[in-house]
């Protein structure tokens, strides 16, 4: 998909934290959780295609590992946070800022993600200036 607004941004970050969600969940090795009962496996799991897909775990680390990468750690877990579907109030509170400025910041971190992404015009690469 290509990214052509602020926006798509910050729903390719919220897509990659639904696909980190759809990671079966780590288990410590031999817990029964029904006592004497047989261990069940998760067949249904894997049936109904929750799992991600190679090219969806791709897109997943691409998004939460390079273009989380470019924002400084406070801005990382303020963005981090925000896809994950925190209000604002809770955001402001927790890194001791204003309402207005976590949205700032916010839209701040998506604008210099976007910028550090390549654009395309009719399949061809555009040459961005340098800063």
């Amino acid at each position: 998909m290509d990214v052509i607004s602020l926006q798509d941004v910050a729903r390719e970050i919220r897509k990659a934290i639904a696909i980190l969600r759809r990671f079966p969940a780590v288990k410590a090795k031999g817990f029964r959780q029904g006592g004497m009962l047989p261990e069940q496996e998760d067949r249904d799991f894997c049936e109904n295609g929750l799992i991600p897909t190679p090219q969806e775990i791709d897109r997943m680390w691409e998004v939460c590992f390079t273009w989380l990468g470019w924002l400084d750690a406070d801005n990382r877990r303020l963005v981090w946070a925000r896809c994950s579907g925190k209000g604002w109030k809770q955001l402001a509170y927790k890194h001791h800022i204003s309402r207005s400025t976590a949205i700032r910041r916010f839209n701040e971190s998506c604008a210099l993600i976007w910028g550090h992404l390549p654009k395309k015009q009719g399949g061809k690469e555009i040459n961005k200036p340098s800063l």
